[in-house]
């Protein structure tokens, strides 16, 4: 069996490459752009020959493969397999988008996991209530009067000075220009002798100083606590205090 002198030859994928005569090896150069005459194939003017050796002279009759200086001269009915293509990139992509989806599966499902764990920590009458708060400070943000209505006890609107629906919506009105970006985390629920106890961590931003004097936009935070009764079936709330002032 003849085999192939070491040379540079076109490795199957349109770049000549560096056969040793056992093997491919690393070194690689782009075609030329003018191609040799016919039957041969020469190495790039700026190639370096890994191993230079003596020229092969081809046997008589054969095509013969034209070589750059210090590369073996081929013969053309002799050629080394071709290389094997490069798939370096395949790794790097795969891994790349399995990432991606592992983040957007996250994004989707550990608010649904979160919710459902929190949800099973509490009984349903408790559950109920939480809904009942959340109402309460979306209805503040909304400016929702049958909202705020719906859940909460004549006593409470009293107290907090909004009796009826024209002074709810003018406090609200207030509580919107005065914060920004509301959000709600509850942080313990407890029941006793048919009262829940709603705690919660409420963030903001806060336009308005503790003497309700304007200034520059500041992160606030607020504890409060809410008593919550059942009236006709439905759990309200009949108290808030806050527990950070």
């Amino acid at each position: 069996m003849t085999s192939t002198p070491p040379g540079w030859y076109d490795d199957g994928h349109g770049v000549l490459r560096w056969w040793d005569g056992a093997q491919w090896t690393e070194h690689a150069q782009a075609a030329p752009s003018t191609a040799p005459g016919e039957g041969e194939i020469a190495a790039p003017a700026d190639a370096v020959t890994p191993a230079p050796a003596d020229a092969v002279t081809p046997a008589p009759g054969e095509d013969a493969l034209a070589a750059t200086p210090g590369a073996y001269t081929q013969t053309a009915a002799v050629l080394p397999p071709a290389a094997p293509a490069r798939r370096g990139w395949v790794l790097p992509v795969i891994l790349g988008g399995a990432f991606l989806v592992l983040v957007i599966l996250g994004i989707i499902f550990i608010p649904m996991l979160v919710q459902t764990f929190t949800a099973g920590r509490y009984s349903a009458d408790e559950n109920a209530a939480i809904e009942a708060v959340e109402a309460y400070d979306e209805a503040w943000q909304d400016g929702d009067c049958d909202a705020l209505q719906a859940v909460t006890t004549e006593d409470l609107r009293t107290a907090v000075g909004v009796p009826d629906c024209a002074a709810f919506e003018e406090a609200a009105a207030g509580f919107q220009d005065a914060t920004d970006d509301y959000e709600l985390k509850v942080t313990d629920v407890t029941t006793d002798a048919g009262v829940i106890t709603v705690r919660t961590d409420e963030t903001y931003t806060s336009y308005l100083d503790e003497e309700n004097n304007p200034v520059p936009g500041f992160d606030a935070i607020s504890e409060i606590e809410y008593t919550l009764i059942q009236v006709d079936g439905s759990w309200v709330i009949d108290d808030t205090i806050y527990l950070d002032q």
